[in-house]
């Protein structure tokens, strides 16, 4: 598994917004998001735990899709070890849509990138 990771943000109409994770070559895009500044908002709330060295050992949080097509994304720390997974819900279940494994440095320039993007798209 490639230790890279980029998550990036991407301004639709309204409060929509496309967000995109990459690892390696690897890409999974949710095509839209609704209510993104509330994403952009558990992110930034994520970044500020990290930087603190506040963040627990697992970030869950729920991101709302049209078509009641929902995505979950998990995020663990385990030391200096860090993961993250999105999931897509159908229904009860969750199926695994992507899956990063890397550094605790990694995740955090990730996040720090997600909300500097965010930003600049006017989140």
């Amino acid at each position: 598994m490639s230790s890279s990771l980029m998550i990036c943000i991407y301004r639709r109409d309204g409060k929509r917004a496309s967000v995109v994770f990459r690892r390696g070559k690897v890409l999974y895009r949710i095509t839209t998001v609704e209510f993104a500044p509330a994403v952009v908002g558990a992110f930034r709330e994520y970044e500020d735990a990290l930087k603190r060295n506040e963040a627990g050992a697992d970030f869950v949080f729920e991101i709302l899709c049209p078509r009641k097509r929902h995505r979950v994304v998990e995020i663990g720390l385990s030391g200096k070890k860090a993961h993250l997974h999105v999931f897509e819900m159908a229904g009860e279940e969750l199926k695994l849509c992507f899956k990063w494994g890397g550094s605790r440095e990694v995740l955090r320039e990730a996040v720090m990138q997600f909300t500097l993007m965010a930003f600049m798209s006017k989140y």
